[in-house]
């Protein structure tokens, strides 16, 4: 016969299954505090209150301070920058310069005694000898401007015409030093003709219109300076 169990043994317990193991889920960190909603008004609000019309306006621009009663004017003050004048090189006075005895110049020689002339290059061909000589300038020459008798038409019938004249009237411009009048053209009015030298054309082209020829310093004759 079996046994009975006794009152006070407890009945054993059946084995449970192994229940299935869940996958770890990891822990979410809790998410932070969120500020009032009050805070993020105030905040936005801000800038839009800068770029609004209570915003302070820009700064203008430092002026440049006057100059005080004091000091005398700027270019008074002036003054070169620092190493830019040096005092002069004594030499000569002494060995205890570094500059004595010799003054630098060492001993003996052509460049101790000063002798080298300008443009003396050593011995070699100097520039000046290198260089072609190009041109010729006649200091004696003689600028002389001329004027078409065709260009006096310009001029009123019995008016004088003169250097003076000649110039104003832009027939002549730049420097020279006499005029000369020429025969290219032909003359209808009677004038009085007053230029350094005259062609033969020129002069007979003048004359046959009833002008007159004057020369101004004329060339002296043989009988003038004997």
């Amino acid at each position: 016969m079996p046994k009975s169990p006794k009152k006070d043994e407890a009945p054993a317990k059946k084995p449970k299954a192994a229940a299935a193991k869940k996958p770890a889920v990891a822990k979410k960190k809790p998410a932070p505090a969120k500020k009032p909603a009050a805070a993020k008004t105030k905040k936005a609000a801000a800038p839009k209150a800068e770029a609004g019309e209570g915003a302070a306006p820009p700064k203008a621009p430092k002026k440049p301070k006057p100059e005080r009663s004091g000091e005398p004017p700027i270019l008074s003050r002036l003054r070169a920058p620092e190493g830019a004048v040096q005092g002069k090189h004594r030499v000569g006075r002494g060995p205890g310069s570094g500059w004595g005895t010799t003054a630098g110049r060492g001993q003996k020689g052509q460049y101790a005694r000063n002798t080298v002339r300008p443009g003396f290059e050593g011995g070699q061909t100097p520039l000046y000898r290198r260089l072609p000589k190009i041109g010729f300038k006649n200091p004696f020459t003689v600028n002389v401007a001329t004027v078409n008798v065709e260009a006096l038409k310009r001029f009123d019938a019995g008016s004088s015409v003169d250097i003076e004249a000649i110039t104003k009237s832009g027939l002549v411009k730049g420097a020279f030093d006499k005029i000369k009048i020429l025969g290219d053209g032909e003359l209808d009015r009677a004038l009085t003709v007053r230029a350094h030298a005259f062609s033969a054309r020129a002069k007979e082209l003048i004359e046959k219109a009833g002008g007159k020829v004057e020369l101004i310093d004329p060339p002296k004759t043989e009988a003038a300076t004997a």
